[in-house]
């Protein structure tokens, strides 16, 4: 499980994805963005490895790469 901070979208509409190398879609989770960039929980795939985090708030998008 990975904890995602996303700042400046409180209340807004926040969709999560991850992706694994290759580019398929392992997961989607949208959640609404808790005040002061709280914390959101993303279960990982039990599979260590690479993995793409794309973040969509506010018509705004971020990708970060995570390692478990």
């Amino acid at each position: 499980q990975a904890k995602v901070a996303v700042y400046g979208a409180a209340g807004q509409p926040v969709t999560l994805r991850l992706y694994n190398t290759l580019g398929a879609l392992l997961l989607t989770q949208e959640v609404k963005a808790a005040p002061d960039g709280e914390p959101i929980s993303l279960p990982l795939p039990t599979a260590s490895g690479l993995y793409v985090l794309q973040v969509n708030a506010g018509g705004q998008t971020a990708s970060t790469r995570l390692v478990k």
